[in-house]
């Protein structure tokens, strides 16, 4: 976001000295005699440039609302125009005669400032809107935990984020909480798919494109990053980029300046980029077809996101969570889940992820007969009657908060689960551990834990 700072008051000539100053502080800035210059436009960051214009800024009762920050330009030995400035409440002080390096550490302070201002103030209102990201990130492995504990920290910086994982492991939905976290968040968020389309066309669908970019296209377009002004560009599937995109993009993220395909002019953008891959970036950084350097560049944040196979401990809460989320998709709505279902869903390997755990979740409250979810799918899962009473009858509410609702039912999950493999292997620690993906002290500690006799099943 470009910052408006307004030097007021003074002399042209003493304005002059304070615009070279600042001319590469990231502002854009002006010169106003008098109060009435401003119009009531909102300024960044106001500098006064002389003792009349700090008593216009103490009297509070003309001061207008739309000033954010203030500097003051003090003469050195003057002590009352000091303290009638910090009494004022001042945000800066620069002594007339400072080099041009000190006057723009000042003006740089006070703009950071303003910024973390203005960003906690967002975070304080999403919050007590009830939409910070914690009810939105459901977390119960050592990986998703960190990886949300991650959004608070990278939210607020601009430098490029790549999200690790496979399709449908939640990478998309954790770029828009990052997005929606962060100061950027009243900004535009857009996404590009680099691997559906044309791989000829996506420098132009990324950076737009002059008139007669291709061959009988004369129409102007506007590139994706230029959407994304003030905002996040979310690229997905970057391994599928063609070298001269990677080129491009390599130098928007070295210089925040880039080129319409088919222009010579070079434009800039203030974009935060967040790329979205899974293994096979690393396959086409090995085999030479992706840059080094923009690997590196990109993945200087990183975030993996493991698949749902190896962290089944969030099946059952995902599954509530999102009977909660689309409770209005379904009449009348479903308020529980049997036990064998949820055995069913923690057993299935799910290839795609969380994304394909949602859409089979859908279809089954679609096909549901009753308030309880006893049945999924055809064919390959079969109806299933509750292996305990209290679930089948609705005990799994979700009108109750999550938290006090999932936490038996995975012990149930938990002990049907172990009940049916170590059935198939007869009893045996070793295989059966194998199967679920675990050690063999963790299911000789489950075994314990829920007193299931190993002997009923070594017959």
């Amino acid at each position: 976001m470009t910052r408006h700072l307004v030097l007021l008051g003074g002399s042209a000539e003493d304005a002059c000295t304070y615009l070279q100053s600042f001319e590469d502080s990231g502002l854009t800035v002006e010169h106003r005699l008098e109060p009435d210059d401003l119009a009531q436009r909102s300024v960044d960051v106001l500098v006064t440039l002389d003792r009349r214009m700090i008593e216009w800024m103490a009297d509070r009762s003309s001061r207008p609302t739309t000033i954010k920050s203030w500097v003051a330009i003090i003469e050195a030995g003057d002590r009352s125009a000091v303290k009638l400035a910090r009494s004022a409440g001042v945000n800066g002080l620069i002594l007339r005669g400072a080099s041009p390096r000190q006057a723009k550490t000042q003006i740089l302070r006070v703009r950071d400032q303003l910024q973390l201002s203005e960003q906690q103030e967002r975070l304080k209102r999403r919050l007590s809107q009830g939409a910070g990201h914690t009810n939105r990130w459901v977390a119960r492995s050592e990986a998703m935990r960190a990886a949300g504990a991650m959004i608070g920290r990278v939210a607020p910086l601009r430098i490029p984020l790549l999200i690790h994982g496979e399709t449908g492991s939640g990478r998309s939905h954790l770029a828009q909480l990052i997005h929606e976290s962060g100061p950027r968040s009243t900004g535009p968020m857009i996404t590009l798919d680099c691997g559906s389309m044309d791989p000829a066309r996506v420098g132009a669908k990324l950076f737009g494109k002059e008139p007669g970019a291709f061959a009988n296209d004369e129409a102007e377009s506007e590139g994706a990053i230029s959407a994304a002004e003030n905002g996040t560009l979310v690229l997905e599937d970057i391994a599928a980029m063609t070298e001269q995109v990677q080129t491009m993009l390599l130098e928007y993220l070295q210089t925040g300046t880039y080129r319409r395909v088919g222009a010579e002019q070079t434009d800039r953008a203030d974009v935060r980029i967040i790329a979205i891959a899974d293994k096979s970036l690393e396959e086409r950084l090995h085999e030479k077809g992706f840059r080094l350097d923009l690997f590196q560049t990109l993945q200087g944040l990183r975030i993996s996101l493991p698949p749902l196979r190896e962290r089944r401990e969030e099946i059952a809460p995902l599954l509530f969570h999102f009977l909660k989320q689309d409770a209005d998709l379904c009449f009348p709505p479903i308020t529980g889940i049997s036990t064998n279902v949820l055995t069913q869903f923690m057993a299935h390997h799910w290839p795609r992820n969380v994304k394909e755990l949602q859409e089979e979740l859908r279809t089954a409250c679609a096909l549901a007969k009753g308030p309880i979810l006893n049945f999924w799918g055809t064919g390959r899962h079969q109806s299933a009657q509750s292996a305990d009473t209290r679930f089948a009858s609705g005990m799994v509410d979700i009108s109750q908060p999550l938290g006090t609702q999932t936490a038996e039912a995975v012990e149930l999950v938990e002990r049907s689960y172990l009940e049916h493999v170590l059935r198939r292997y007869r009893g045996q620690i070793a295989p059966s551990a194998r199967h679920c993906g675990i050690s063999r002290q963790l299911v000789s500690a489950k075994v314990k834990k829920y007193e299931i006799p190993l002997e009923q099943y070594r017959g």
